[in-house]
């Protein structure tokens, strides 16, 4: 029972429970329904907004479509506004930066052209100087010029500093004016330098004049040679002083030595008479008329280069002129273009070169010449260094030479030295005087070749002034005192003189002893060579001689012993050279149609013995009797001798009745008549 109890309450308690369950089942369910009522009309009313929605969607979609175009075309429309703008920012900003170019272009062109018409200015000024001392005569008055040349410098030196000054010139165009500016300048200069040369130079003439003066006027020969003496010193050094222009410096070198030989004549006058030695008192106005002749010719050469420099400098000028055309016409250029402009007249280092040449060469006066070629040479502006060669095939070696040229003409005096090789100068031939000038680099800047007529070694010329100054003085030439067979010929005087004077002699005394007197000693060893040359078979050779002639073939010594036969001038020129290797004063004297020698009988005596050398063949015998009597200190010229003694008064008269020319032996190095060494 007990468990029947439990299992209905257990069924109460179940039929409870279901039928709270069921209720809450059909509550349930009813709720249930209800919400699903409610979610389809809420699904309904989702579809309906659904539908609203795709409605609005579509509707949407349709305006963003829209929209996008619209978007588009307005990217588009600003793109292409924005391209717009950016190119028309790019051109207002290329025009604004044209109109600043422009502008910019503008000021710098009228400033370069301003500035190539400043510098035109100045060129003109110192143009304008240039043409006024062109066209002076340069006049003096009383050692004053009729123009102030030292203003024209200091014009110059201020537009050479307002040309310094210069900005704002292309580089071209300036350094086209600097080349007129310098040339303008070196003849300015130039000018002022010649214009001073030129009146330093006649203060010298002035003193040169007071020179001659005091020897017409001095009251006696102490006085004269004081005074002269003084003088030519006052000469001297006023001639050291004085500033040369460069061009004349070798010139004025070799006028300064002419002048300083003016000393010898001085003392050789006074000395002549003093002694009344006419043959002193000769050759001294014959060594004086050379001069003159040497300082006359000095003078035609430096008028000859003053000529030749005014020539160059008119060239100079000309090219000068051609620049200032081109710039100007360079200024005509465009700007931007000026400064490419090229310039065709441009003549830095330009070589200009003048060339005088020697067309006959009389190898025996080798020594006499001052040169064979006289270049003048120059730079038309500006500096340059070259190399000048010059040679005569066969006769000359090479010489060879580095000069730097400027833009003032340099004298350049080339004789090249005598040939070391054998030379035939037997017979004459034709030659060559070959040139070369060459930069330092070796480019050939021009080669010139000049004709030029060797003579023989025997030929001579008594008057040819060509380079050099030619007279009867140039014999000494031919003496060669110094010879082997000069030497030998002494060797065989003294044999002889051995044999005449039993041994008294034994060596050739020259001045020294003396060993019987004076006059005795130089006579007999007079009469020894005489003898000597007489014994080695040398014969006179009566053919004509003329001192007077243009032409003259003459043996030297050594050839005249040789050949056994001499001219008068050949035989003069034996015995003058043994004389004068001996220490003793020899003259050779020329009267008219001949030539002798004369002795002077002691050193200083200013006495002299005359030898006829033509008086071949001839012994002890010949000569004999005259030494007795000058032994006897008496002279009697009737006793018939080839060496005669006269006295001062028979000299003069034997000099003025002969017209005679004398030649001081003694004078072959004073006046640099050496003998030629071939």
């Amino acid at each position: 029972m007990k468990d029947k109890k439990i299992n209905l309450t257990a069924i109460i308690i179940s039929a409870i429970f279901l039928l709270i369950i069921g209720g809450l089942c059909f509550f349930g369910i009813k709720t249930i329904n209800e919400k699903n009522r409610e979610i389809e009309e809420t699904e309904q009313k989702l579809q309906d907004s659904q539908k609203k929605l795709e409605a609005s969607d579509s509707e949407l979609s349709d305006k963003k479509t829209e929209l996008d175009i619209k978007i588009s075309e307005y990217e588009t429309l600003k793109k292409d506004y924005d391209d717009n703008l950016s190119e028309l920012n790019e051109l207002l900003a290329a025009e604004e930066e044209r109109l600043k170019a422009e502008q910019d272009t503008t000021a710098a062109d009228e400033a370069e052209a301003g500035a190539i018409i400043n510098m035109q200015l100045l060129l003109d000024d110192v143009r304008s100087m240039v043409n006024v001392l062109k066209t002076s005569d340069f006049e003096f008055d009383d050692s004053e010029l009729d123009i102030d040349i030292e203003q024209y410098c200091t014009r110059y030196e201020e537009c050479k500093k307002g040309f310094s000054a210069l900005r704002g010139v292309p580089e071209n165009i300036l350094a086209a004016g600097a080349e007129i500016m310098n040339i303008s300048g070196d003849y300015i200069y130039e000018c002022r330098d010649l214009v001073k040369f030129v009146m330093n130079y006649l203060d010298a003439v002035d003193l040169f004049g007071d020179y001659w003066d005091i020897m017409s006027k001095a009251r006696s020969t102490t006085e004269m040679a004081n005074k002269c003496y003084r003088k030519i010193e006052e000469l001297i050094g006023k001639l050291d002083e004085m500033e040369c222009p460069a061009y004349f410096e070798p010139l004025w070198d070799r006028w300064k030595k002419t002048v300083e030989l003016v000393h010898t004549f001085t003392f050789r006058i006074v000395e002549g008479i003093d002694t009344e030695d006419y043959l002193k008192i000769n050759s001294a106005y014959n060594l004086i008329m050379r001069i003159i002749k040497i300082i006359d010719n000095l003078n035609t050469e430096m008028v000859n280069i003053i000529d030749d420099e005014d020539a160059f400098t008119d060239t100079q000028l000309a090219k000068a002129d051609l620049i200032y055309e081109e710039i100007s016409k360079a200024a005509e250029q465009p700007y931007g273009e000026r400064g490419n402009y090229t310039f065709v007249n441009s003549f830095a280092g330009e070589v200009s070169l003048n060339y005088k040449t020697i067309e006959n060469i009389y190898p025996a006066l080798y020594n006499s010449y001052d040169h064979f070629v006289f270049l003048e040479a120059a730079c038309i502006s500006g500096e340059r260094d070259v190399v000048i060669e010059c040679e005569i095939p066969g006769l000359t070696q090479k010489y060879e030479q580095k000069y730097s040229l400027n833009s003032h003409t340099m004298p350049i005096y080339l004789k090249p030295s005598v040939s070391t090789e054998t030379m035939n100068l037997s017979t004459a031939w034709d030659s060559n005087i070959k040139i070369m000038v060459k930069d330092l680099s070796g480019n050939l800047l021009d080669t010139k070749s000049f004709p030029v007529h060797i003579l023989s070694i025997n030929d001579f010329k008594w008057y040819d002034d060509e380079f050099g100054v030619s007279s009867k003085d140039n014999i000494l030439c031919f003496l060669a005192p110094e010879s082997d067979a000069i030497t030998k010929l002494k060797r065989d005087a003294i044999d002889i003189l051995s044999e005449i004077t039993d041994g008294d002699f034994n060596y050739f005394t020259g001045y020294q002893g003396p060993v019987y007197t004076k006059y005795v000693d130089t006579y007999i060893q007079a009469a020894a060579l005489m003898i000597a040359m007489s014994d080695t078979g040398v014969r006179y050779n009566m053919d004509p001689f003329s001192i007077d002639g243009a032409d003259q073939h003459i043996m030297f010594p050594e050839q005249v012993l040789e050949n056994k036969s001499g001219l008068c001038i050949e035989t003069s020129l034996v015995i003058a050279s043994a004389l004068q290797s001996a220490g003793m004063h020899t003259y050779l004297v020329f009267p008219t149609g001949h030539a002798q020698v004369a002795v002077e009988t002691w050193e200083g005596s200013g006495e002299y013995f005359l030898i006829e050398t033509t008086d071949i063949p001839c012994s002890w015998d010949d000569f004999e009797d005259y030494a007795v009597e000058l032994i006897n200190d008496t002279y009697d010229n009737r006793i018939n001798s080839s060496i005669i003694y006269y006295n001062s008064k028979e000299w003069n008269n034997y000099i003025s009745r002969n017209d005679v020319y004398l030649v001081d032996c003694s004078d072959g190095k004073l006046l640099g008549l050496t003998p030629f060494s071939h």
